[in-house]
């Protein structure tokens, strides 16, 4: 006779275990450590540690890791200094200038009292945004180019290194990206 196998609702005390299988006609010690095994198995699966099942919907299912660019904190930045940033490849970062601007790329804009500053950390990078009035950019040490729009459409002017270089002829425009190359 084959031992039944309990529900492990009524296997009760584990202490009793071994009573239990004799009494279901055949005492055998390995008996109880496979039944452990089959307990611990469905305590696992009935935690929901083996995630959810196929084709059924996950609640929990954390979202794409796909990285879409958009800078980090942007409202907040729009809300505090008016100045919007979109999307970049983090090597190009809005920062606090520095006396001389030395080791940024700065901007002027009638439109702001301070100059905008930005901070390079790799030597290609590309960061666009929305900056209005902006007339003046100095380099880094790092060759890039700085993209505006005016009214007459787009224009790219090569951001010499250490100089500051007029932009749209000194006529400004609104600068929509900022990019280094080596």
């Amino acid at each position: 006779m084959a031992p039944r196998l309990l529900p492990i609702g009524e296997l009760g005390d584990p202490r009793m275990w071994k009573t239990v299988f004799v009494r279901a006609g055949k005492a055998d010690t390995r008996t109880p450590l496979l039944l452990i095994a089959v307990a611990a198995a469905a305590v696992f699966l009935s935690a929901g540690a083996a995630g959810p099942a196929v084709g059924a919907p996950a609640d929990d299912v954390p979202s794409s890791i796909v990285e879409d660019y958009s800078y980090p904190d942007a409202s907040k930045i729009l809300a505090e200094r008016g100045i919007t940033l979109i999307k970049g490849d983090g090597h190009i970062l809005l920062a606090d200038c520095v006396p001389g601007g030395a080791g940024q790329i700065v901007a002027r804009s009638t439109a702001f009292e301070a100059a905008i500053c930005f901070r390079v950390t790799a030597s290609v990078g590309r960061l666009t945004m929305s900056i209005p009035e902006v007339y003046s950019i100095k380099g880094d040490s790092h060759a890039g180019t700085a993209t505006v729009t005016t009214d007459q459409g787009t224009n790219t002017t090569t951001l010499k290194k250490e100089f500051w270089n007029p932009i749209n002829g000194g006529d400004g425009g609104v600068l929509i990206q900022l990019e280094t190359g080596a």
